[in-house]
């Protein structure tokens, strides 16, 4: 910067010295209007208090310390009732300062992840290039500069020695407090950004030409000041040629190696002899990325990767396929974009798509299917003479191993999910730590098998011979060596997948241990337990969604066409693909799961043996024979893809097939089970005023009785549920005319409707039935709150309990007395009534609310086939189908109400609920 720009930029810097923190009272934070931080809590997690943690003198008085300032700055405010609780945490600064951190897991793990997009920190230093002067700025405690949303200031609650205190501001450790910032800053800076301006979170970088610096500087000043965000002046840096941006050295010229991370590099002593320099050809693979102009390659970026553990031991074909996986991680946009050409010795194409190809050779041919990689033979000396140097491998001599290896293993379980740890131990020093998490509900001894299990996949996959395994499981030991009975089915899966596992070793012995001597793979199952996922760490970790001893099949979605075999088949055997470029692509990344044996074409399977792909023709017949063929059992549709699995076949669309295959039996629809759940809303009876509707049945044939009675018709009045009910002998016009007469209309006037569900119709019943009677009569009904009695009457009828032991009113009874009341009672009767009226409506509303919650729609239209229930009268058997029909729906009466026509041509006598319906498949 040259001395006037330096002089003027002082001056800048001066005049604008309100826009620096040196102290959190030196801002009052962004306007809540702009912007605050909302938390998005699962409603359906159950908040979670922390139990206290207790800390050493020296940490406690850190805390309080911190704790003072921060509530001397009006970031948090003490508070007494809440449903959410955290820990604070001490952790070391790279100043060797302590800072104090909430422990926000368990509300981070409520909140889901707000996808407001990061910024890709590539992509912003490689925008720097080309820029003469920069500033870097960074804001001053920069979350603690939004505030919290009112609502949400109580789940931040954390507790200390001093109280329980809440933030006022955006806290550090908030899972989604980086998009919320990031929203703010694109905010703010959207005009700049791109053009003279970069952005990532509280990191801003302002960058242009020498003499338009001050200038932009500037802008970006008024645009902070107007939002009301401060700078940290210890973190910001203006006016220089190149610094440290995201963790990057920028420059002009593009960028640098930090000097820092690189110190230990270049402090490396040169290999000075051949065996020095062949040995480093075992520890890396590397690849470059060139691209070609007038037959001139040019370099554009060089990738390489430290081999770790047993990749070391990988075959150099398996390195080759290594290196081309990890740059294709790594130059993913440009395998995206381009078509990529792999210059090499080795016939990799082939190997990768063996039938009989390691499994982790298959894994990466899927991984780089769906880029458009074409492998040509290695012809050219100029850009790959760097490659020749570190991708030859010198040939690997075999060494047996001196002694065996030791595996600890550990498992830990929890309500929600748990963890397995996994230690293996090598005889010259060498140690391989493996955390897994379980993700998914296990006992603590099926926690200890998964761990086992894994520990055993990962020697065996290592190559070890000899294995000595230790836990602090007496029942996983004990089992193991046959010496505890295994009785559960869970327990008798993981321990024969064990006893498999055991006898890929030379020699394999299992022991248990005392748990003081296992901390290690125990700290390890717990960290494996607990742990969403971090970016960067030295013990590998895995996210087991699923139990080992279930076996998972699955099945891939190709897209079906007439030609769909002819297609993989001309590409598998000769190379040739559709003109079609998208077909095309499809093609090549779905080839690596199929091969051809003897002219046909298998599909490999996840752990089996090779699928025989079938057309649309064959498919059918295989269909019919497994569902209703000599040995079918008419299974279901996700049943019957399974069968077909099983027996060895495949077709793209086998599920959906087998699905509409098994629903389109007749069979399987006559014989299918009866619905019982609604299919429409319920539609409840209107009631209007007493003794307007009334319900009539007629209930028998009982038991004789005397005078050969044995029915009973019983009448229900819908308002007041008064009950009549009377004992006949037999069920004639004539008994039925005198019963409605008497009962009905010479005591409450002739009813506007009555309802019937048109059928016809051990010995002291009769006796019995006006005692019952006049129980139901004098019995409140829930749906009115008063008695029948009283809702037709006015008042509450007299029980015989009443004779016996003389009540008030039986005692003070007065016939002049008792009129008046009794006019009064039948005066004020439609005051309880309108009362019962409304408890009524009420009740109604609760009786449909319950029922249409387990609704299920069913609705037909003019046309539809369907089925109906086999009516009850027909006497149907245990093995007689429970459908018959089909049924043609001529007319629709309501919703939910059809007229019916028989394939025939003949009516159905009455209209059908849709409840005794469903459609029928042809």
């Amino acid at each position: 910067m040259s001395k006037k720009v330096d002089t003027l930029m002082i001056e800048f810097l001066k005049e604008n010295v309100d826009m620096f923190a040196w102290s959190p009272s030196d801002f009052k934070g962004i306007d809540a209007e702009i912007i605050v931080h909302r938390l998005n809590v699962d409603p359906m997690v159950r908040p979670v208090k922390q139990k206290k943690r207790s800390f050493g003198a020296e940490r406690n008085k850190i805390i309080e310390e911190e704790v003072r300032k921060l509530s001397k700055a009006g970031y948090v405010s003490e508070v007494q009732y809440t449903d959410w609780l955290a820990n604070v945490v001490v952790v070391p600064k790279a100043s060797r300062k302590w800072r104090m951190c909430t422990d926000f897991k368990d509300l981070n793990k409520a909140c889901p992840k707000d996808p407001y997009p990061l910024p890709r920190i590539d992509l912003l230093v490689d925008s720097t290039t080309g820029y003469e002067l920069f500033s870097m700025m960074d804001a001053y405690q920069g979350y603690h500069q939004i505030f919290m949303a009112e609502e949400d200031r109580i789940k931040t609650s954390f507790i200390t020695d001093q109280g329980i205190y809440c933030y006022n501001v955006m806290p550090f450790g908030l899972k989604n407090a980086g998009a919320t910032y990031q929203r703010l800053v694109n905010r703010m800076f959207k005009n700049q950004i791109g053009s003279t301006m970069e952005v990532y979170v509280d990191d801003m970088l302002v960058k242009s030409t020498e003499g338009d610096h001050l200038k932009e500087l500037r802008r970006a000043f008024e645009i902070m000041r107007a939002y009301g965000m401060k700078l940290n002046p210890s973190k910001c840096t203006f006016g220089v040629r190149g610094g440290k941006f995201l963790g990057y050295m920028v420059s002009e010229k593009g960028i640098e190696a930090n000097p820092e991370k690189i110190q230990a590099i270049m402090g490396l002593r040169s290999p000075r002899t051949l065996n020095e320099m062949q040995k480093l050809t075992e520890e890396a693979v590397s690849s470059m990325l060139v691209r070609e102009q007038e037959k001139n390659q040019n370099p554009v970026y060089y990738v390489s990767k430290m081999l770790q553990g047993a990749e070391k031991r990988y075959t150099q074909i398996e390195k080759l396929a290594l290196a081309l996986v990890i740059t294709a991680r790594k130059l993913r946009p440009y395998f995206q974009s381009h078509k990529v050409v792999v210059l090499t010795n080795h016939t990799l194409k082939h190997i990768m798509m063996r039938p009989d190809a390691p499994g982790r050779l298959v894994k990466w041919a899927i991984e780089l299917g769906e880029y458009d990689i074409e492998y040509q033979g290695r012809n050219a000396i100029k850009a790959q003479a760097l490659a020749n140097f570190i991708v030859e491998f010198t040939e690997e001599q075999a060494q047996e191993e001196k002694g065996g290896w030791l595996l600890h293993v550990d498992g830990s379980s929890n309500a929600s999910n748990g963890g397995a740890g996994v230690l293996l131990q090598g005889p010259d020093g060498v140690e391989i730590e493996v955390a897994a998490r379980l993700s998914f509900s296990a006992t603590n001894n099926e926690a200890e098998y998964e761990a086992l299990v894994l520990g055993l996949q990962l020697a065996s996959e290592a190559g070890i011979k000899e294995l000595n395994v230790c836990t602090d499981s007496q029942l996983v030991a004990m089992q193991v060596e046959r010496n505890y009975e295994t009785r559960e089915r869970t327990m008798v899966q993981y321990l024969g997948k064990v006893k498999e596992l055991m006898a890929r070793f030379d020699k394999c012995t299992v022991q248990q241990i005392p748990r003081s001597e296992n901390e290690r793979a125990d700290a390890l199952s717990k960290f494996g337990a607990m742990v969403a996922g971090v970016k960067e760490r030295k013990i590998t970790l895995i996210i087991k969604e699923h139990p080992i001893i279930e076996e998972k099949e699955e099945v891939q979605m190709i897209e079906s066409s007439s030609s769909w075999k002819a297609d993989f088949m001309n590409y598998l055997k000769d190379g040739t693909l559709p003109d079609d470029l998208i077909k095309a692509k499809r093609i090549k990344f779905k080839a690596t799961r199929f091969t051809v044996v003897e002219n046909d074409l298998y599909k490999r399977t996840i752990d089996g043996p090779l699928l025989k792909c079938l057309d649309e023709e064959r498919a059918q017949y295989v269909l019919r024979e497994i569902h209703k063929g000599s040995c079918g059992n008419h299974s279901g549709g996700r049943s019957l893809a399974q069968k077909v699995i099983r027996q060895g076949y495949f077709w793209p669309t086998l599920v959906k097939n087998a699905m509409e295959f098994a629903r389109k039996c007749e069979s399987c629809q006559r014989f299918a089970s009866l619905i019982h759940t609604p299919a429409t809303p319920m539609e409840p009876v209107r009631i209007a005023c007493p003794f307007d509707q009334w319900g009539i049945d007629i209930l028998g044939p009982f038991p004789l009785a005397v005078a050969q009675k044995k029915f009973i018709v019983v009448v229900v009045e819908y308002f007041t549920k008064w009950v009549e009910a009377e004992a006949l002998a037999k069920i004639t016009e004539k008994e039925m005319i005198n019963f409605i007469w008497k009962n009905i209309i010479c005591r409450f006037d002739i009813p506007r409707i009555m309802i019937s569900d048109n059928e016809g119709a051990k010995g002291y019943w009769v006796e019995e039935l006006p005692g019952v009677l006049w129980a139901y009569g004098t019995t409140p009904r829930s749906s009115t709150g008063e008695t029948p009695f009283c809702l037709v009457y006015g008042t509450e009828a007299i029980i015989p309990a009443e004779i016996g032991e003389e009540t008030q009113r039986v005692a003070q009874y007065e016939i002049k007395r008792n009129k008046e009341e009794r006019a009064f009672d039948l005066t004020m009767i439609e005051e309880k009534r309108e009362a019962a009226y409304a408890k009524i409506l009420h009740h109604k509303g609760l009786m449909m609310r319950s029922y249409n919650r387990r609704i299920k729609p069913r609705c037909f239209q003019v046309g539809d086939l369907v089925l109906k229930k086999v009516e009850v009268s027909k006497h149907m058997g245990k093995l007689d189908p429970g459908w018959e029909g089909p049924f043609k729906v001529i007319k629709i009466k309501k919703p939910g109400t059809y007229k019916l026509q028989d394939m025939e041509g003949k009516d159905l006598p009455r209209p059908w609920n849709v409840h005794n319906l469903k459609r029928f498949y042809a």
